[in-house]
């Protein structure tokens, strides 16, 4: 679980309550590469997480969270990270094997600095 727009409001915690009232993360990601996980979505419908990032090894798919229905529906640009082409994240995951984690993440940086110029 990831916050990115509410960050500040949970950078100095030592831990996270949402029965307290602590806000829900912004961002959930999944990695299921060996089976089908359980769905997770109505719990993370009940909390209120606006996003869903499910990877299965091959296909990265993004979830927005409809709040009208509180189901949650496949979008094609990441609600927290809309600059980012979600169609890269699956390539750097596999090209990581290939070349190394550390190549793969300066191809990484490279990149981001291309989309901030």
């Amino acid at each position: 679980m990831l916050y990115i727009k509410h960050e500040v409001e949970v950078r100095n915690k030592q831990t996270i309550d949402l029965n307290q009232g602590d806000i829900p993360p912004d961002l959930v990601i999944e990695i299921d590469i060996t089976s089908g996980s359980l769905n997770k979505f109505p719990i993370y419908s009940a909390l209120e997480i606006p996003e869903i990032w499910r990877y299965d090894g091959n296909t990265l798919q993004i979830y927005g969270l409809n709040k009208n229905t509180k189901t949650y529906e496949k979008i094609k640009q990441s609600l927290a990270f809309p600059l980012l082409n979600i169609t890269l994240i699956p390539q750097w995951l596999k090209q990581r094997l290939i070349i190394g984690e550390n190549a793969t993440l300066k191809q990484v940086r490279e990149w981001i600095k291309g989309q901030t110029t």
